[in-house]
């Protein structure tokens, strides 16, 4: 894009404007050239030629040259002139045109009268030669030669100098730099100037004179300006001036007392209180000076100060300040007394009471002493409370004066007084009659407790202690007004005076003082506000009750203070102890007897009663009276500061001879109180009632136990003594084990086997475990006539040893030796035979009667009959087995019973029987176990045939003839069970391996075990590997069933693995065939299971026991697609039986079906077959196997025999179902020349498809 910028240039000439002479010029040429502006007036008229001209305009004017002799400047101006001309037409057309006009007039600056030629007379300011204050007007705006007081270029008055009084100049623009000042204001020669003119002469500079407005300088040093003014130490300006009138330093006290007191009237005692307030300045000082009614208080004091400063000469100034003209000192003192109360009591003021003799005009120069006494207080109608205060102030001031002549008044003079200082010290009285208190008592004062250790009013380190020290601590004391200035701990001795205990003031006691002057009064008033310590050392050797006293004094300044006391009590002992009194007050337990110095109890329930009265005594405690109560003394101690709670109060310490706790426990062992040597410090169970001196017990106990009871006898101080009593328990009488008869070693008998009694032998067990056997009685008697065959036999010594051992070695049957935990060692065996010669007849009775007595007086008593008999029992039968079952001829367990039946005994009856096990019969001499059953059982060593004897013995022992059994044979070998064939089974034909023996078998589609026409590894790792090939059947021989068959045809690289699935084809009916035998025990039958899984039982199918090796199951409803398993078991005649099982069978009675089509393709190398994925169908299968197979007519494979499909380049079976297979064209005859047709068949192997 092309851009066409048209650019306008406009031309504007500004109008012109004055100047002055002091503008400047620009030069563009020549010395008389210069292009200046100026607004001159138009006064020349232009004419031209033509007569139509309309108008003329001018637009600027400018200098274009000047005369420097003359001041004329020739100037030049641009007008425009407007016309009228003609058109070629003759029309008349209105134009413009710009002219350049030149002319004469005067330069800017200069100016001419009238009729002059030239511009000669200078303008100055307007004014055509005019110059103010006698100046000359010679050059444009410039005045020269102006008076002495002025300044070029006007004429002006020159800048003034401040307090000068005639100031010349020059001109500008160094008016300022040029300008002295020739004499200063009040300049009064010798006496004085108030300036000074500075050496430049440009400045007039304050002196210290005598002007109101200057510094004085006094008292002070000025030796000129009024700067160099030192004012004297002490002294500095008022403010608002400048001069050395105030003073800065205070007034000096140097001594300052006030007293009060009570005037004498003979019953008030003497207590004055003197405060010197100038050396505790400001201080609060407590006094508890109290006045009688309508009497006054007196107050006294003295008070001495002083001001002497020290005073510079006036030097040069003495003409208007005379050496006599001034003085300074103390000019006023006063004391102001205020008495302040409550709101009944309003502020009452006295003063200020002043010091008379001297004021600012008449001040005192040396030491002033000021005495003074008040007498007006308390007012009428007050009365004086703690709290009120009486505050006192001491004031001294201090000035002066000093005369100043004004020398501009001729020597008028006039005094000046100085600004001073005061100084005051002060002092108050507050008046305390409170005592201290403790926080912790309500309603005695404000303040609270804040502070754990506030709780201790006065805390002892131990009320009972047996060191010879003692610790205390305090804290929490307070005092509202003039707070806590003194703590006084005192340590005092406790008498017995009748049946109290009391301070003895007989004895001297220990002082401990803390002092809490000088510390802040709010911590005084908070009583130190910290917790406080004490110790004390005691009498080793003087065990006593003793008190620690705190005495709290509050700070008032009277000598008799406010005062509150308390006290803490404690026992100091290392000396006393508690004993028992055994042989006085024994020990003991309600209901117990004691035999031959033991104590038993004879009963297991309710509670047990253990008693120590009067058996524990501290004698010093009870002497001395250490837990009396104590003497309570209100007008010492106060309610709530007397120790009225504690461990050691005033109150009795309740007490049983001196024994203030009494606990019990007791322990129970079963080994005679031997483990019971000392209590179990945790289980010591106070008495609540301490004069009771009992506890009652409930535990529960056996016989054989023994209880220890212990009793803890304790003082205050902790002496303790423990005292004990130890029972034993038993409530049971002895023990009587059956009394019977001995015959042939066998004791129990309660038969006699013979007429003659000196041959009878009775043997019995007694005995006690708890408390032994303490008297043994037994007797024979005619339970017919009375008639005592033997009177008694007491065996003596209760046959007691002292030790296990030595019953075992001295018994005669050590096994029978027991102890008790109490009282020793027996033995519980008894034998006995009548000393007589008497005798019975067979079939007679007898009594024996035994009585003993136990060591804890327990008496027991048992009768026993006996009966005569001298004929054997009668045999009977022994059989292998057990009762109930058919005898037993075989057997697989080592254990082996037996029972027998038919032995008997008229008169006595059948005692019992010995047997005895072995490979053969045995005599009744060589049995050893016996039992009263009619059944025996033996473990035997190992497989053979064994036998039992049996002998029978009635209650007298003698024996029957001995009676053998038939025998038994023990076998450990199971049967075996093999060769499983179902009509109906089902799979795909091929190779398998037998995992344990490592056989190789074809197996057939109808599951039969055919020999191989050879064996390699390429074979067996291609096979199917089966746990057990041994289940399944072989295939043999028609013709000779000893014969198995060989798969013929192919060799086994030819053959691919066997199926895993199993199917049946009948869902109705099962035709079973197996193999079973056992060679030692025969087989006794085999049992078919049909089961849902292989873990549950025949639940398919009834359980089927059958002598048989082969058997039909019809009727079983089974469904397609279902999954059974079958077992078959062999059972031996020894009861051992061998399982085989196989599963799971798939029942599938319908073929699979096809529905599609297959596509068939070829690449350089491969034939491939497809189908889609839902053309064959299985419903009873979860998966189905291909193979295929290639012939040369329809149906046939007489090329490739079928064989599982396999993968290839273009065909994959990584997922299911499978729906393609690759077949190599090598092993099809595809190289040869001519035309051929091949069919290929998709099979899924064991359907009909």
């Amino acid at each position: 894009m092309l851009t066409t910028q048209v650019v306008l240039v406009a031309f504007l000439i500004g109008g012109c404007h004055g100047f002055n002479a002091t503008e400047s010029l620009f030069d563009i040429g020549g010395d008389d050239l210069n292009f200046v502006s100026s607004p001159l007036s138009m006064q020349d008229n232009f004419q031209f030629a033509e007569t139509d001209i309309l108008e003329e305009l001018y637009n600027t004017t400018r200098v274009t040259k000047r005369s420097t002799r003359s001041n004329l400047c020739t100037y030049q101006r641009s007008e425009t002139q407007y016309y009228r001309s003609r058109s070629r037409l003759g029309r008349r057309r209105r134009k413009s045109r710009t002219i350049i006009v030149n002319y004469q007039d005067c330069c800017p600056g200069w100016g001419r009268y009238a009729g002059e030629p030239s511009c000669l007379r200078a303008i100055c300011f307007g004014r055509l030669q005019y110059c103010p204050n006698g100046g000359s007007c010679n050059s444009p705006d410039f005045c020269s030669n102006c008076n002495p007081t002025h300044y070029s270029p006007r004429c002006d008055l020159c800048p003034q100098v401040p307090f000068c009084a005639l100031t010349y100049c020059t001109h500008l623009p160094s008016a300022i730099e040029t300008m002295t000042c020739q004499i200063c204001m009040f300049d009064h020669g010798p006496k004085g100037q108030a300036y000074k003119l500075s050496s430049d002469r440009k400045a007039c500079i304050e002196t210290c004179s005598w002007r109101r407005e200057h510094n004085l300088c006094f008292p002070g040093v000025c030796n000129g300006y009024h700067t160099e003014c030192q004012c004297d130490a002490g002294f500095t300006s008022t403010p608002g001036a400048r001069d050395c009138l105030k003073i800065v330093t205070k007034p000096t006290i140097l001594t300052a007392t006030m007293t009060v007191r009570i005037p004498p009237d003979g019953t008030t005692p003497k207590d004055d209180v003197t405060i010197d307030f100038h050396k505790s300045p400001n201080s609060v000082n407590y006094i508890n000076t109290k006045p009688a009614p309508n009497r006054k208080i007196q107050l006294e004091w003295t008070a001495t100060s002083r001001f002497k400063p020290t005073i510079s000469s006036p030097g040069p100034r003495e003409h208007f300040i005379p050496p006599s003209g001034y003085k300074i000192g103390l000019v006023r003192e006063n004391f102001v007394f205020v008495l302040s109360g409550n709101q009944n009591f309003p502020d009452n003021s006295i003063g200020p009471l002043e010091e008379t003799g001297i004021s600012p005009s008449n001040p005192k120069l040396a030491e002033r002493a000021f005495t003074g006494q008040l007498n007006q207080l308390p007012p009428a109608g007050w009365q004086l409370q703690s709290g009120h205060s009486l505050k006192y102030t001491y004031s001294v001031y201090n000035g002066g004066f000093v005369t100043v002549a004004d020398l501009d008044a001729r020597g008028a003079t006039h005094p000046r007084f100085l600004t001073g200082e005061s100084f005051t010290q002060a002092g108050t009285f507050v008046f305390d009659y409170s005592l201290p208190y403790h926080c912790t008592v309500a309603g005695h004062g404000a303040r609270p407790c804040t502070q754990p250790f506030d709780q201790r009013m006065l805390e002892l380190s131990e009320a009972f202690t047996k060191q010879n020290q003692i610790n205390g601590k305090f804290g929490g004391w307070r005092d509202d007004h003039a707070g806590v200035l003194q703590y006084d701990i005192e340590l005092k001795l406790m008498h017995k005076v009748g049946e109290v205990l009391k301070e003895n003031e007989m004895v001297g006691s220990e002082h401990k003082i803390i002092d809490l002057n000088g510390e802040g009064e709010d911590e005084r008033r908070n009583g130190g506000n910290r917790e406080f310590s004490v110790h004390f050392d005691l009498p080793p050797d003087e065990p006593s009750v003793y008190t620690v006293v705190v005495t709290v004094r509050d700070a008032v300044r009277n000598s008799i203070k406010n005062v509150r006391r308390s006290r803490r009590f404690f026992i100091f002992d290392n000396s006393s102890s508690v004993e028992s009194r055994n042989e006085r007050y024994p020990l003991g337990v309600d209901d117990t007897v004691n035999n031959r110095g033991l104590w038993w109890l004879r009963r297991l329930d309710g509670d047990v009663a253990f008693r120590w009265t009067d058996n524990l005594i501290n004698e010093v405690h009870t002497g001395q009276g250490f837990l009396l109560p104590i003497e309570h003394v209100p007008e010492f101690y106060g309610d709530g500061y007397d120790q009225t709670s504690g461990p050691r109060s005033i109150h009795p310490i309740d007490n049983v001879h001196g024994v203030v706790r009494f606990a019990s426990q007791f322990g129970v062992d079963a080994v005679g109180g031997r483990s019971l040597q000392q209590p179990d410090q945790s289980r010591w169970l106070t008495t609540t009632n301490i004069h009771a001196q009992m506890q009652s017990f409930r535990f529960d106990r056996r016989d054989g136990e023994s209880a220890k009871f212990w009793v803890i006898g304790e003082d205050v101080m902790g002496n303790s003594r423990v005292n004990s009593f130890l029972m034993h328990i038993d409530s049971s009488p002895a023990e009587l084990g059956t009394l019977s008869l001995t015959n042939r070693g066998v004791e129990g008998l309660v038969v006699h086997h013979s007429r003659d009694l000196h041959s009878l032998r009775a043997h019995w067990t007694a005995s006690d475990l708890h408390s032994g056997l303490h008297t043994v009685l037994w007797e024979i008697f005619d339970n017919h006539t009375d008639e005592i065959v033997q009177m008694y036999s007491n065996m003596e010594g209760r046959r007691h040893f002292d030790s296990l051992t030595l019953c075992q070695r001295d018994s005669e049957r050590p096994d029978n030796c027991y102890c008790t935990q109490a009282t020793g060692c027996y033995n519980s065996f008894f034998a006995a035979s009548p000393n007589t010669n008497a005798t019975t007849e067979h079939n007679h009775d007898l009594h024996i009667r035994l009585t003993v007595t136990n060591g804890a007086e327990l008496v027991v008593s048992s009768v026993m009959k006996i009966s005569i008999d001298l004929s054997a029992p009668h045999p009977g039968h022994v059989f292998d087995g057990a009762p109930g079952d058919e005898e037993v001829d075989f057997q697989n367990g080592r254990h082996l019973t037996a029972h027998w039946s038919g032995f008997f005994d008229p008169e006595s009856g059948v005692r019992m029987y010995r047997y005895g096990f072995g490979v053969s019969c045995q005599s009744e001499s060589q049995l050893i176990q016996e039992t009263t059953g009619l059944e025996a059982s033996w473990e035997a060593p190992g497989p053979g045939r064994y036998f039992v004897t049996v002998v029978a013995f009635n209650n007298a022992m003698e024996p029957s003839a001995a009676v053998c059994s038939d025998g038994v044979l023990i076998t450990d070998q199971r049967p075996e069970v093999s060769e499983l064939s179902i009509e109906s089974l089902r799979v795909r034909p091929g190779l398998i391996l037998d995992a344990s023996s490592q056989e190789i078998w074809y197996l057939t589609d109808l599951g039969r075990r055919q020999k191989l026409l050879n064996d390699n590894e390429t074979c067996r790792s291609r096979a199917t590997v089966m746990a057990d090939s041994g289940v399944l059947a072989l295939d043999l021989s028609k013709f000779n069933r000893t014969v198995v068959l060989t798969h013929e045809g192919e060799f086994c690289e030819q053959i691919g693995p066997a199926g895993t699935e199993f199917y049946l084809t009948k869902d109705d009916r099962l035709k079973l065939s197996w193999i079973a035998s056992d060679s030692v025990s025969g087989l006794r039958h085999s049992i078919v299971s049909v089961m849902s899984n292989e873990d549950s039982v025949s639940d398919l199918a009834n359980r089927l026991v059958t002598t048989h090796s082969s058997e039909i199951l019809d009727h079983i409803d089974l469904k397609d697609g279902q999954q059974i398993y079958l077992t078959i078991a062999a059972v031996n005649r020894a009861g051992l039986s061998s399982n085989m099982s196989v599963g799971p069978l798939t029942v599938d009675t319908s073929p699979p079906s096809f529905s599609g089509s297959l596509s068939v393709s070829t690449n350089n190398e491969h034939l491939l077959v497809r189908w889609d994925a839902g053309d064959f169908v299985d419903p009873e299968s979860e998966s189905l196997e291909f193979e295929i197979g290639v012939g040369s007519k329809e149906h046939s494979t007489d090329i490739v025999h079928f064989e599982r499909v396999k993968q290839g380049p273009e065909c994959s079976h990584s997922h299911t179902p499978v729906t393609c297979a690759s077949l190599e064209l090598s092993q099809l005859d595809w190289s040869l020349i001519g035309d051929h047709t091949y069919y290929v068949s998709i099979d899924a192997p064991m359907k009909l498809s």
